[in-house]
């Protein structure tokens, strides 16, 4: 899912996407259109980021703890979106004023165009 939000934040109007990727997957984000790519083997991707520098910060991976290292790179007014898994990753428990956050744990395609608008309204909100 992660190089797919790479494609669609460039879509959508990104200026820079950050991501983080390691191995052959540096080359593949950088080629999807990563502006800058973190091998998160031997860097934390949020020490590589300066503070207030980000508006969305888009989490595939879910691993405990991410939402709050992101939340000093937020901008206000930004957004953390979890796309929840098998790590049981969570919302910051300490949230930044001004930065919201949504669990997106799952899109049914019986929904069909109400699925892709509750998607739409968290990147436009």
């Amino acid at each position: 899912t992660g190089f797919l939000a790479i494609q669609l934040a460039k879509v959508l109007g990104a200026k820079r996407v950050i991501t983080a990727a390691s191995g052959l997957g540096l080359q593949m984000v950088r080629a999807l259109g990563a502006d800058v790519v973190v091998d998160y083997r031997s860097e934390e991707l949020f020490d590589a980021v300066p503070d207030d520098s980000i508006d969305i910060v888009y989490d595939n991976f879910g691993k405990p703890g991410t939402a709050d290292r992101a939340m000093r790179t937020i901008r206000k007014g930004g957004l953390f979106l979890l796309l929840t898994g098998e790590l049981k990753g969570d919302l910051s428990k300490h949230p930044k004023p001004g930065v919201r956050q949504a669990r997106f744990e799952a899109m049914d395609p019986s929904e069909g165009q109400a699925s892709i608008d509750t998607l739409a309204r968290l990147f436009d909100a």
